[in-house]
């Protein structure tokens, strides 16, 4: 019943009759109960009501859940609710998933108690795998990184570095750093359908090494924030490939601190080398970890190798230092 990468709480809503008179509620919670990664199955009378809250969390503490499903009604009345609840016990809010046996399953199928118990269950069990597909977002990196200066918006002039283990670190990064810019290829930049939308969000092109850091050092300079992979490309060495040299002299340029972020993942998904169009290993598990944040210095190759070595530490005390697991 449970998976030793996830641990899944599966929480089943009666809704008083508005679900149970047409779904069989009981058998929905016995079919979660045989699904990969589940670990404990709760049916409540009323999810959304606070003793359904706090089966969640007591379950959540008890059974070291790590993702969250509940199916009740539709996401856009209690999806909040829920997500405000498992926060409240440490889990991560993007890590609750939800299935409509309400509107989808019960008040559509009134009068076919087989089949809206037959549907209700593909809804839970689509809901499970999602679950099982979803890593932790660091919807708090943004605060984390500049927690020292108060609000993300309010910072400029930081640059961003991490490890480079996939495809997915970039989006990662990027999607929670909203003055961020990241380097992108000069041949892309050309591309009719990539140029305009890398433009407006201010990506800098990598035509000569000198153009790069002139441009990166402008945006810098102009309250930007700049996200970068030191290693130049994929992990293709475990833990780390060396790093290059070119961050620290935008740093020293710029006068632009440095903030350290550490991604671990066992998942070798869109590593070098990989198709993209191959279907992944399952679960896929991405954790950001803020590390240190260096100021720029005169010497700045020193920087480099200081940098390099507090990212060796880091990824070998990190909680997937093994590196990613083999494919089959």
């Amino acid at each position: 019943m449970s998976s030793p990468a996830q641990r899944i709480g599966v929480f089943v809503c009666d809704c008083g009759l508005n679900i149970a008179g047409t779904v069989d509620t009981e058998d929905v919670a016995r079919f979660a109960k045989t699904l990969p990664g589940v670990a404990a199955v709760v049916r409540n009378r009323y999810t959304c009501a606070d003793p359904g809250q706090n089966e969640i969390k007591k379950a959540v503490v008890e059974h070291h859940l790590d993702r969250v499903v509940v199916a009740s009604c539709t996401p856009k009345i209690h999806e909040p609710t829920f997500r405000r609840c498992v926060q409240d016990v440490g889990l991560n809010p993007y890590l609750m998933e939800m299935a409509n046996i309400r509107e989808q399953c019960s008040w559509v199928h009134m009068g076919d108690r087989v089949g809206a118990t037959r549907k209700a269950k593909d809804l839970v069990r689509s809901a499970v795998e999602r679950a099982l597909l979803w890593y932790a977002s660091p919807e708090r990196l943004r605060d984390l990184v500049l927690e020292r200066q108060g609000t993300g918006d309010a910072y400029p002039g930081l640059i961003v570095i991490a490890n480079h283990p996939s495809l997915l670190d970039a989006l990662m990064l990027v999607a929670r750093l909203p003055r961020a810019a990241c380097v992108m290829k000069a041949s892309l930049m050309r591309n009719p359908l990539l140029a305009p939308g890398a433009r407006l969000a201010r990506y800098i092109r990598n035509d000569t090494p000198s153009g790069l850091v002139r441009l990166a050092v402008d945006d810098l300079r102009a309250g930007g924030q700049l996200v970068l992979f030191p290693e130049g490309t994929r992990t293709t060495r475990q833990p780390l490939n060396p790093f290059r040299p070119g961050f620290t002299l935008i740093a020293k340029m710029a006068r632009a601190p440095i903030q350290t972020v550490f991604i671990d993942t066992d998942s070798p998904y869109l590593g070098k080398g990989w198709p993209i169009w191959r279907l992944p290993p399952l679960p896929i598990v991405f954790r950001a970890r803020l590390g240190r944040r260096f100021e720029p210095r005169d010497d700045h190759h020193v920087l480099v190798a200081e940098v390099q070595a507090h990212f060796m530490q880091g990824l070998r005390a990190g909680p997937m230092a093994q590196g990613p697991r083999q494919q089959e």
